[in-house]
């Protein structure tokens, strides 16, 4: 996977005091194995993410009419299949958003 640097900062609740660190990292690679050997690295204390990528806003139409019409799924606890893999495969928490 190849490296990139983003920013640094905190999440500030209210105005006040940083309430989260966070840093911003772009790599190349397979999402959900980058994702879990990154947070491993850097020795993070959770992993936070959303339930879906952007796949799933491409697919969104198509999907909920294949939903629709097998009368269930694609209900707000779905979770995509990076989500899945990141929550099988971490030795950290994972925080879902979204």
């Amino acid at each position: 996977a190849g490296a990139g640097a983003g920013g640094r900062g905190g999440w500030r609740a209210g105005g006040g005091e940083p309430a989260a660190d966070y840093r911003r990292i772009v790599k190349v690679g397979e999402p959900a194995p980058v994702i879990v050997e990154t947070a491993d690295r850097l020795g993070v204390d959770a992993i936070v993410m959303g339930r879906r990528g952007l796949g799933s806003a491409r697919a969104a139409p198509r999907t909920a009419r294949a939903a629709a019409a097998s009368g269930g799924g694609g209900g707000p606890d779905s979770m995509g299949s990076v989500a899945h893999e990141v929550l099988a495969t971490a030795s950290k928490p994972v925080l879902f958003l979204g």
